[in-house]
């Protein structure tokens, strides 16, 4: 008999095993792990190659149920005999009758080899024949330290705030450089002596070339050219008195130059304003810039040998004011936040603005020592805190303002929870008792998660009468089942509402009519009964009517006779 196999449309015969070619026995395991087989549910044959003592691949029979999209990129096998195999998709040709099969196959199995042609596969590959037992070496074992603990989720992030002493230190050697004494002389006490002396005497403005004397001066020189008979005396003190004048305001001058050139140098010589009028109008003694800081520290003292107080600056005050808020703009500009609030803070006494630009600039805990040292503003101070993730700083403060809801907030944005929900329930019995039932109902439902005590809470504030309106309906608005929203609607009706809130209650009947569910035509008649109860005293409720029937016009005319004869 010549036996042949054709291609084939479908598979005439059931599936019982699949075909890996491969001449390497790892790969077949790999794939077979891969297809997620167990061994014990395999028999595999290896299959011969064309070439003598060579392996084309393997035949893989199971009493399993195979498909191919179990099997994946190898090709099944159909099961034509017990112990005769064919490639899928193919037929016998002639077709082995079950006598034939006796005969040709009577024992082992057979395998119509897709290049070779029918093989017969006397055993079954025996997997210990082909794995090797490692050698087992003996090695100490030695126990590691425990590592560092790593959390899959990160709940929350703070900032541990430093100590003001470590924010000093910080500023004084890291953030602000050192510099040398201001170059050019100033006067000398001599100097300053004579110049105090001759203001006494005249009067200089600013603009006027010379200088005039005083009343008191011109009876003075009255009485003492009896003695004295040089005639230019006055005007060499007039000349001298011009220099002093001119040398001494040189040094503003250079002063606010170097504000505008070099401000990080320059404020380092700064004169601090007073803003209560200590050092404007005459001037008590001359300007002096020697170096009075020994650095822009925020919280430091001022250096002990050039003096941080305030001195009288006479009519250079104003000019002197701008120009410091003028630097601290450019500082501002370029980032210098910190050496910016030194200005606002160290030479122009203003509080407020050196806490705002050390907010703006994200130097949190800086500015909230301004706002609570100075300002005595917890508030402000807390929000920096909270803007800086020092939250238990935060939390401090708003428990001292009885911020509860804050309080609650923050503990929840680090995942305590359970100090959270404290202070939620803390906020909403606060706000029932203020009468105040939405805000606590929005406290029960979205920070506590209890629906059920939330709505209880809406209903209250509609029993009491307190946004009646409101209350009913966001009520109603979180009721999501028609069915339930019915009962509830009838329920209020016959229990809750009286000659007091039944207008109010029409209200809310037409809020609901007008999502035109199936509920439209029960409302319709609940604002029928209350309408006809109201009518005889509210003539203006039958215009209610015209709410629910917009596109009855018989009714509109009725109701407008009803309110006229009504009228008569």
């Amino acid at each position: 008999m010549n036996l042949r196999i054709k291609p084939h449309h479908f598979n005439k015969y059931p599936i019982g095993g699949f075909i890996i070619k491969s001449p390497s026995a790892q790969v077949w395991f790999e794939e077979i792990h891969q297809l997620e087989f167990a061994l014990s549910d395999l028999r595999i044959y290896p299959l011969p190659d064309n070439l003598p003592n060579s392996v084309w691949g393997c035949l893989i029979l199971t009493e399993l149920k195979l498909d191919a999209h179990k099997i994946g990129k190898h090709e099944l096998c159909q099961q034509v005999y017990p112990n005769f195999y064919i490639p899928e998709k193919s037929v016998v040709v002639p077709a082995i009758s079950p006598k034939d099969n006796e005969v040709l196959f009577p024992r082992n199995i057979h395998f119509f080899h897709p290049e070779i042609g029918f093989v017969e596969l006397e055993k079954t590959l025996f997997i210990s024949e082909l794995i090797e037992t490692p050698t087992e070496n003996s090695i100490d074992v030695i126990k590691a330290e425990n590592g560092v603990f790593i959390p899959q989720t990160i709940n929350s992030f703070q900032v541990k705030p430093l100590e003001p002493e470590e924010i000093l230190r910080h500023l004084e050697q890291d953030v602000f450089p050192k510099s040398e004494k201001m170059p050019d002389e100033p006067l000398t006490p001599l100097e300053k002596g004579k110049l105090e002396f001759y203001r006494m005497i005249f009067d200089k403005k600013e603009g006027d070339e010379n200088a005039e004397e005083k009343p008191f001066f011109s009876k003075l020189k009255s009485f003492t050219e009896v003695f004295n008979k040089d005639s230019n005396w006055t005007e060499n003190m007039k000349e001298d008195y011009e220099e002093l004048e001119r040398r001494n305001q040189s040094q503003m001058e250079k002063f606010m130059d170097m504000l505008k050139n070099d401000p990080e140098e320059a404020l380092k010589y700064a004169i601090p304003l007073d803003h209560n009028h200590s050092n404007r109008g005459e001037e008590s003694k001359n300007l002096d810039f020697n170096k009075r800081w020994g650095d822009y520290s925020l919280f430091g003292q001022t250096s002990s040998s050039g003096g941080g107080g305030s001195v009288n600056i006479g009519d250079h005050f104003m000019k002197l004011d701008a120009q410091y808020r003028q630097t601290a703009k450019d500082l501002i500009a370029k980032g210098e936040y910190q050496k910016a609030a030194f200005i606002y803070m160290k030479l122009l006494k203003d509080y407020h603005q050196a806490a705002l630009t050390l907010e703006n600039g994200k130097f949190y805990q800086e500015a909230a020592m301004i706002y609570l040292k100075h300002l005595t503003n917890k508030k402000k101070a807390a929000e920096c805190y909270e803007k800086g993730n020092m939250i238990f700083e935060a939390i401090e403060l708003y428990l001292e303002l009885d911020d509860y809801q804050k309080v609650a907030d923050l503990y929840a944005s680090i995942n305590k929870l359970d100090e959270a929900r404290i202070y939620y329930e803390k906020v909403a019995s606060i706000l029932k008792q203020q009468r105040k039932y939405i805000e606590a109902s929005d406290i029960y439902r979205n920070k506590l998660g209890d629906a059920k005590l939330a709505q209880n809470t809406l209903l209250e504030g509609w029993c009491e009468k307190v946004d009646a309106y409101s209350c009913l309906r966001a009520y109603f608005d979180h009721i999501y089942e028609i069915k339930l929203i019915k009962s509830e609607i009838d329920f209020i009706y016959e229990h809750h509402v009286d000659e007091q809130n039944r207008s109010v209650y029409l209200k809310i009947l037409y809020h609901e009519f007008k999502k035109q569910n199936e509920l439209a035509s029960h409302l319709r008649e609940l604002a029928y009964q209350i309408i006809s109860v109201e009518a005889p005293t509210n003539n203006h409720i039958i215009e209610e009517l015209k709410k629910f029937n917009k596109s009855d016009k018989e009714l509109l005319k009725d109701t407008s006779r009803f309110k006229y004869r009504r009228r008569v």
